[in-house]
């Protein structure tokens, strides 16, 4: 896994050469890599060196450049330039760290434990769900309310974080 991550980390900051601010560091040799890696994303692998020379003189025409990919994507003509679009919108989606990853198998430390060993798929994922989410602010009152309203023959009785049962 660690390997293939900085694979992926490598073509990622190889991508961002392609970034109107970035086109200087664009060599032939990375350009080469960075297209061989993606080849089987592109939608038309065939033309994109001549893509790629089109991109470098429509940037070098230019003084202002982005240089974030939102920028690029959003200034862009994306049918005009599918293949590099491509590229942007996938180094869109891969993540900067592996902390996220690391933050889940962490939660499940704390969530999986001996006593809880025989709980089912669907309850640990909610969990876990739970725990990485801790932060995010719960209505209570809103989650009471959804429990009674499916499983109503269980909420018999009234609301106990209601004001009414203090």
């Amino acid at each position: 896994m660690s390997s293939r991550f900085n694979a992926l980390t490598q073509q990622a900051v190889r991508g961002l050469c392609l970034l109107p601010a970035n086109l200087d560091e664009l060599t032939e040799e990375r350009q080469a890599d960075l297209l061989a890696y993606y080849e089987e994303d592109l939608p038309s692998p065939s033309s994109v060196e001549q893509e790629v020379r089109l991109w470098r003189r429509l940037w070098s025409e230019k003084e202002v450049k982005p240089a974030t990919i939102a920028e690029t994507l959003v200034t862009v003509n994306q049918k005009q330039f599918p293949n590099v679009s491509t590229i942007l919108n996938i180094l869109q989606l891969i993540p900067v760290t592996s902390s996220s990853v690391e933050r889940a198998n962490s939660a499940l430390g704390f969530i999986k434990s001996n006593r809880r060993s025989t709980m089912t798929e669907e309850r640990m994922n909610a969990l876990t769900l739970l725990f990485v989410h801790k932060d995010i602010a719960l209505n209570l009152d809103k989650v009471v309310d959804m429990y009674a309203t499916k499983h109503p023959r269980r909420m018999l009785f009234k609301n106990p974080l209601s004001e009414e049962c203090s």
